[in-house]
């Protein structure tokens, strides 16, 4: 018997040279994407991280300076070193290191080079801001696109009231009593402005906490007196606010050689008394009256403030430190046509009136702060008041001049 073996030949050829050529082709087509979306995605990530290190370099230089004065900024007493670039806009370099060049900067977590300009503005809260023309919406209208983010005034801390429709209901008001002879320039407004600190005796626990209740109301009232001898019945609106209640924050003091507890109460306190602002549009008309050198028509609306707290006997406490209780009266820009010409209708200073406790402002230069556009500056001090605070950052860019470099930047405001 005869066996017959098969012989299997083997395919040792492999790849050739081409093949492997073709592989390496079209893995690198497939690759490229890929590569380019971990680069692309990487570049994100650091220019993400970059924008929040800088966020968190603004929101500290801006903590900063809400809680001192332009000129303690200025003069080294905060972490920051704020030095003076332009005097006439009133902005600063700010920064904690300096470069090889001498140049400011604000040192990152990361190390990071941050360029950083803040500019203090006052024009957004003074009558003296440029603009001509009702169209040009001046800075420090609320409504403007160039006026501060509110985002600090609008917030549960603060108290805030506007008066935009009041006007248009106290013109309806007078329109249906008086009939065909209706005239607007006979209207005159007067607002008054009531803050009250009380003791909300139900939640205060003797020697253990003092809690009081702040409330606020604003009455706007219209009467109508035209030569007619006809009286007719004015207009009235009040709105109350929601009542703030808040504990004093205790704290132990030297009174006389005695460690005593003291009760404050202080707008610079969180969660304690509230900063009032009132946005206040003139209404009266222009009709007969003379504009004044500047090309203003004086209004004949009045405002009165009136702000009153309770002594530490009424609240019975040995002691209470009642500090920086605010009002803000910030007056709308309003301008008004008289044939071709247009005037900017103002409060006339005079009838604007403060009291505190029953004293006029300007008896007490701590406890109450009567800040207002109306006269142009803080009554107790001629001084600005408040700032449109912006804070720029450019990252590694000492000449804080290329856009693409800018980071980040924050608009808010400060109180002097």
């Amino acid at each position: 018997m005869e066996s017959t073996a098969n012989n299997t030949k083997l395919n040792n050829s492999g790849f050739s040279l081409v093949e492997v050529l073709v592989a390496i082709v079209i893995l690198a087509i497939v690759s490229l994407p890929i590569l380019s979306t971990f680069t692309n995605a990487a570049k994100m990530n650091g220019k993400a991280r970059r924008v929040e290190n800088a966020n968190t370099a603004i929101n500290n230089i801006v903590e900063e300076a809400k809680v001192m004065t332009l000129d303690e900024l200025a003069s080294g007493a905060g972490e920051y070193t704020y030095q003076l670039s332009d005097a006439t806009t009133n902005t600063y370099l700010v920064g904690n290191k300096k470069d090889s060049n001498e140049n400011l900067y604000l040192e990152g977590v990361n190390k990071e080079k941050f360029y950083v300009k803040a500019e203090f503005d006052p024009s957004a809260y003074t009558n003296n801001a440029t603009g001509s023309t009702k169209d040009s919406n001046p800075s420090n209208n609320i409504n403007s696109a160039g006026m501060s983010v509110y985002t600090d005034i609008s917030s549960g801390e603060k108290f805030v009231y506007r008066d935009d429709n009041i006007d248009n209901q106290a013109e309806a008001h007078f329109e249906y009593y008086v009939g065909g002879t209706y005239d607007r320039k006979y209207i005159t407004k007067t607002t008054t402005v009531n803050v009250a600190i009380t003791k909300n005796d139900a939640d205060s626990v003797a020697g253990v906490k003092l809690v009081l209740d702040q409330k606020v109301s604003v009455t706007v009232s219209y009467h109508y007196g035209s030569t007619s001898g006809i009286a007719y019945p004015d207009y009235e609106k009040t709105t109350t606010m929601r009542t703030n209640k808040f504990t004093a924050e205790k704290t132990k003091e030297t009174r006389d050689g005695t460690e005593v507890d003291v009760y404050n109460i202080s707008g610079d306190i969180e969660d304690n008394v509230k900063s009032l602002y009132v946005f206040y549009i003139p209404f009266d008309d222009f009709a007969d009256q003379t504009p004044t050198v500047t090309n203003d028509i004086y209004a004949k609306d009045k405002i009165a403030i009136n702000y009153s707290y309770p002594s530490a006997a009424e609240l019975g406490v040995g002691y209470v430190n009642y500090e920086n209780l605010n009002v803000y009266m910030i007056q709308q820009d309003k301008y008004v046509n008289n044939g071709t010409a247009q005037y900017k209708m103002v409060v006339r200073p005079e009838n604007l009136s403060a009291s505190f406790n029953g004293l006029a402002v300007g008896t007490d230069t701590t406890k109450f702060n009567l800040y207002s556009n109306v006269v142009k500056s803080k009554i107790r001090e001629n001084k600005d008041a408040m700032f449109r605070l912006t804070v720029t950052v450019w990252w590694n860019d000492p000449t804080m001049s290329d856009e693409s470099k800018k980071v980040a930047t924050m608009t808010t405001t400060k109180v002097n």
